[in-house]
This record gives C-alpha cells, structure tokens and sequence, in this order.
C-alpha cells in the first residue's frame, strides 16, 4: 500500500515538501473546494492554501510560509499517514484547500482527506478500464494531480477521460472525452485558465497526435482544441498554423509519426492572457511507423506554444529540439525579470535538452539560453 505521510511541526505541515495550512475544514468556509481567480490571485502572498498545480498561475512551486526553516526541520515528526489502495508509486502534487488536501493516486483515483488529522472524506474511484490498449493501460499507472475549481475537482484518466467530481460529496458530475482510449491515456493533471479546464495527453512514443484542449469548467463542453502537429493531408487542416507547420514536415506518410503530445507542461499567464505550454518530441523508433522516414523541424513537436486562453488562437513558439534530436518540454515558470536594465515579463523553462530557455512571454522571443549541465549536443544558442 502507498502511502500519503504528513509531518508536522508547531502546528504546521508538510506535505512532501510543500508547505501548507492545516486548518481543518471545521474551522473554514462551508463550500468545499472554494476556489476562484480572484481568491488565487489575492491569497497569493499567504501560503496557508495550495489551491493550484505550482500554487499560483505562474507556476512558481513556491512556498511563502517561513514556520519551518533549516534551523528547525530536524524537529519534524510523522503526524499522520493514509493507506492508498495499489502498490504502484504516487506522482500526483496535492492540493490544499481550506484545510481539505486534494490528491490524486494510480488508476486515476482521487482522494479528499481532512489535513489536521489524516481522516478520508472521500474516494472517488473513475473505474479506469485497463483493457482497451496497452499504452491505456500504463498510462493508468501514475496520475499527476488534480484541479479544484468553484467547487469541483478534476481529474484525467488513464483511459482518456477528464471527469468533474463534486468537491463535497466526491460524486461524479460530468465526464467529457480527450482523446482516444485505443491509441492512449492521461497521466498528467488538469490546469486552469479563465474558467477552463485544460487538459492533454501523452503518446508520442506510439505515433499519437497531440493537442491540448480547453473545455468548460460547470458543463465540460469543449470550448477549443489545438493540434500540436498536422494531420491527414487529405483533410482540411484546421488551423492556419496548422498549414504552417505542415510545411517544416517531409517524407511519404510523414504525418503518420504524429507526436508533440501535451501531457506535462502547461502555464497560464495572467499577465498576457495567453496559455503557454510545452510539446514532446516527434518520432517512433519501433514497429511499422519506425520505417517513415521524416526530415525537417516538425513543427510543433519539441516546442514551447502560446495560445489565446479564450480562443486557443496560436500566438507564437519557440522550438527547443535541435535537428535530429527530440526534446520533452517542462514546467514553464513566467517572471518579471530586469533583462540589461530593462523590466520583461518571461517565461522559463529548462527542457531535457539539457540548456535554460528565457523567452519574451508576449512573443516568444529568445532572450536567453544557456546550458545546466555540460552538453554535447551544444554549448550556446545564438
């Protein structure tokens, strides 16, 4: 059984690293999972919630609480621990909200657990189905976290469903469809950005094609959806973007390798109004897609995109794989940040690539990259 292990100190917690309040729910506001824009954006300089994956919109993972510091970490103690069903590993990042932490564990289950004392609210179990396609199935293994928004939380499935679930009751309240449960899953969580749920999906080993897609917080309808790479020519591509990043593929059948999904790095940028996301890399090296030769950039696979998070209108990318080598993107962290002399709002991001990328947030335009970690593949971007 994994386990959700709670230390405590001073009458503060800990909740694998994040620093977080531990008010119980008692002692707060009635509507559970009472989370809103406004409510983000001035809690922000507080800590004592996690309401969002990274705690504020910019994604900044950071804790402003100071109750546990290097002088007295060696006085944490386990307050509490909860069993998880299944022995596979936990992933998720846990909300906290008025004192409830919200969590998210293999299978796509979902948990509500009072944080002072450990006790469970509610299990939600979505009843993944394993059967339907191998990459389905392992995408069922690990779960990346949920939303909370206006009193739902949110999850995304193994077999390709994003699901509402009442925050107090944990009783399911509408499901919609991401993508195709034959071809993959959903191993990451859900993001917000003006009352939408974004969501997307991995398989970009297995020639999937990827897209990241908004859909309405209250009703699940989908709102928007923006492909990541062209699809059948013999369609009407969707997006004018979508005609000009066809033209960086060449090759017969070169469509067919897909790609470019967006299962992991997803900011929405108050500042911009714009949704800023990363892409997984282009190519299958096994089976019958192994033999499509494919040359060219491959646009928009191995790429940092920003879109209109009201219309999901391409705004502008950057592409952080070099020629013959695909690069996953990360977490995107925006800032304001003085740049010789001079304000700028950026976005960060530090891909497998190995280098650090800051890109002007409003155009995408290079400001700075430079290596982590000694590379082989470079040593500037210029």
């Amino acid at each position: 059984m994994k386990k959700l292990r709670v230390l405590g100190a001073a009458g503060a917690c800990l909740a694998w690293g994040m620093g977080v309040g531990c008010k119980a729910p008692a002692e707060t506001a009635a509507k559970a999972g009472d989370v809103t824009e406004a409510r983000v954006v001035s809690e922000s300089a507080a800590g004592t919630n996690w309401l969002l994956n990274g705690r504020t919109f910019d994604e900044a993972h950071f804790s402003p609480l100071t109750q546990i510091s290097d002088k007295n970490v060696n006085g944490l103690g386990l307050a509490w621990y909860l069993d998880f069903d299944g022995a596979m590993g936990v992933v998720a990042e846990p909300l906290v909200v008025d004192g409830v932490i919200y969590v998210s564990a293999p299978q796509s289950r979902v948990y509500a657990v009072d944080a002072a004392s450990g006790k469970l609210i509610w299990k939600f179990d979505p009843h993944v189905r394993l059967n339907i396609a191998i990459n389905g199935s392992y995408s069922a293994r690990t779960n990346a976290g949920v939303a909370v928004w206006e009193g739902k939380v949110y999850v995304g499935t193994g077999d390709c469903r994003l699901i509402a679930v009442d925050a107090a009751a944990g009783k399911q309240l509408w499901e919609a469809t991401v993508c195709d449960p034959t071809q993959t899953g959903i191993t990451g969580a859900p993001h917000i950005a003006k009352g939408k749920i974004l969501m997307g999906y991995n398989g970009s080993d297995d020639g999937v094609r990827g897209a990241l897609i908004a859909y309405d917080a209250q009703t699940g309808r989908e709102a928007w959806r923006f492909w990541t790479v062209p699809g059948d020519p013999s369609k009407p591509f969707e997006t004018k973007a979508l005609e000009m990043a066809a033209k960086t593929w060449s090759g017969k059948d070169s469509w067919k390798i897909g790609g470019a999904d967006v299962w992991n790095a997803i900011t929405y940028d108050e500042a911009t109004g714009l949704v800023i996301f990363g892409t997984a890399g282009a190519g299958v090296d096994y089976g019958e897609l192994s033999s499509i030769k494919v040359s060219g950039d491959k646009l928009f696979s191995g790429c940092i995109i920003a879109v209109n998070a009201d219309t999901g209108e391409y705004a502008w990318h950057f592409q952080t794989s070099a020629p013959g080598m695909q690069t996953e993107n990360n977490h995107i962290l925006m800032a304001d940040l003085s740049i010789n002399g001079e304000k700028q709002h950026v976005a960060m991001t530090a891909p497998k690539n190995g280098f650090f990328y800051v890109l002007d947030a409003k155009t995408g335009k290079l400001l700075s990259a430079k290596p982590l970690v000694k590379t082989v593949w470079a040593s500037a971007v210029d």
